[in-house]
C-alpha cells in the first residue's frame, strides 16, 4: 500500500519538481533491499494464509486438553484411557511443530512473557491451585 501512495505522489509531484520520479524510483529501491536485507519488516503472505489455521490448532488442542483434564477429574475416563487419549491429543503438536516451523514466527520475548503470566493466572483461577502446584 504503501508502495502505491509513494508511486501515485511521485506522478504528482512530477508536475512541480523535476526528477521527483527518480527520487521515488530510489525510495522504492531502497524499500525493497532493507526488506530483502530485515526481513521482520515486511508481511509475508504465507504468515497471513497460514496464521488462522496455527490459531484453531491451538484453541483445539486446548480444548480438547481441557474436556479431558475434565472428564478425568469426574471420573468419566480411567486413567488408562485418559493417558491414551492424551497421548492422541499430543499429536496435534507435531502438526502446529511442523506449521510453525514453516511460517517462522519470529519470537516476541515481551509478548510470550505476558502471556505464559496470564495462562498462569487463568490455570490457577480455573483449576483453584495454589502457587507452587
Amino acid at each position: 500500500m504503501l508502495k502505491i501512495i509513494a508511486s501515485i505522489g511521485g506522478i504528482a509531484a512530477e508536475k512541480w519538481l523535476s526528477n521527483s520520479s527518480l527520487v521515488v524510483l530510489m525510495l522504492l529501491t531502497f524499500s525493497e533491499l532493507l526488506k530483502e536485507i530485515i526481513p521482520a519488516l515486511s508481511i509475508d503472505e504465507k504468515l497471513l494464509d497460514k496464521l488462522p489455521e496455527y490459531r484453531m490448532l491451538y484453541v483445539n488442542k486446548f480444548e480438547q486438553l481441557d474436556r479431558l483434564f475434565i472428564q478425568l477429574e469426574n471420573t468419566i475416563l480411567s486413567e488408562a484411557e485418559a493417558t491414551e487419549e492424551y497421548f492422541k491429543i499430543r499429536e496435534i503438536s507435531i502438526r502446529i511443530e511442523d506449521l510453525d516451523n514453516s511460517i517462522h514466527l519470529p519470537e516476541k520475548k515481551k509478548l510470550y512473557d505476558r502471556a505464559i503470566s496470564k495462562f498462569d493466572v487463568f490455570i490457577h483461577n480455573m483449576y483453584d491451585l495454589e502457587d507452587g502446584d
